[in-house]
């Protein structure tokens, strides 16, 4: 491997650092550029703007195709995804918080064998589970069709199942795609994303991709998930998160309800899990064909 290709693939890992953090670079970017006119330093002024603009277009890519949310339609699903955190042992608090969350779809990542156990009760309060290796899901409306689908070769596995709601059955696919915290894991991730946007690009009707994507809605990845699966996600506020927990919002939308086949969104928010390093998302699905 030549010192090209390693900074080819380096700079691909920071440029998607730094693009996960669009809306808060380009605001600090702002407030450099009143500081440096206040002190008269025009060039410095000029490289801030510069940066600021550049930042502000990668956090307009995240916003451009997001759908407005729908407050006037009753929600058809209240989907709940919830990173749980391996090494979380806060057991009987996330019981309690789930069992509490009065969602229609309970969908956790990062489910260990202690977690599974832990979750089990849940079963009286759902009527159908699904899961599949790290991955659990919890449904008040009854699910069919469960499957794994296999996204890459060496990779976890993404589970697909329909719910019949009422109106129609909706397709859910759920996944947790590796962090891409080295170069080697940003390409695995991105192969991840790739092998999802053409499994969703194939499904007929309604359908939801949920879960832990690892990929925040400002980066160039997110938006070729988007546009290649036919997938939308909702508005959201500038700043909002759902990874860190030890951020009061977050720095990095990485967890996920995305939408397709005329769904839509009247509500989403997140939510704190007692001992988990994420914060979950919630997001209230409606219907908005007329």
């Amino acid at each position: 491997m030549t010192i090209g290709t390693l900074m080819v693939e380096w700079l691909g890992w920071l440029f998607e650092a730094a693009s996960s953090l669009a809306p808060l670079l380009a605001t600090i970017g702002v407030l450099a550029v009143f500081l440096r006119v206040f002190q008269r330093q025009w060039r410095w002024a000029a490289l801030w703007s510069l940066l600021s603009v550049g930042f502000g277009l990668l956090w307009f890519v995240g916003i451009g195709d997001a759908l407005p949310l729908r407050g006037d339609r009753a929600p058809v699903l209240t989907v709940v995804t919830a990173n749980l955190y391996g090494y979380n042992a806060k057991f009987d608090a996330v019981f309690d918080w789930a069992r509490m969350s009065n969602a229609d779809l309970l969908v956790f990542q990062e489910v260990t064998s202690a977690w599974g156990h832990a979750l089990d009760p849940l079963n009286q309060s759902y009527l159908s589970t699904a899961s599949t290796t790290g991955i659990r899901v919890y449904s008040r409306h009854p699910i069919s069709n469960r499957e794994t689908i296999a996204l890459i070769q060496g990779g976890s596995d993404a589970l697909q199942f329909d719910v019949q709601v009422p109106g129609g059955p909706i397709t859910v696919v759920a996944a947790h795609l590796v962090s891409p915290t080295t170069a080697e894991n940003l390409a695995i991730r991105n192969r991840q994303l790739g092998a999802l946007a053409r499994h969703m690009r194939d499904l007929e009707g309604e359908a939801i991709l949920v879960g832990d994507l690892n990929t925040a809605v400002t980066t160039l990845n997110f938006a070729a998930l988007l546009d290649q699966g036919r997938l939308s996600h909702p508005q959201t506020p500038v700043f909002f998160g759902t990874w860190p927990t030890f951020v009061p919002l977050g720095l990095f939308q990485i967890d996920h309800v995305l939408v397709r086949g005329g769904l839509g969104y009247s509500a989403v928010g997140t939510e704190e899990v007692p001992g988990s390093d994420h914060y979950a998302l919630r997001v209230e699905i409606v219907r908005t064909a007329e």
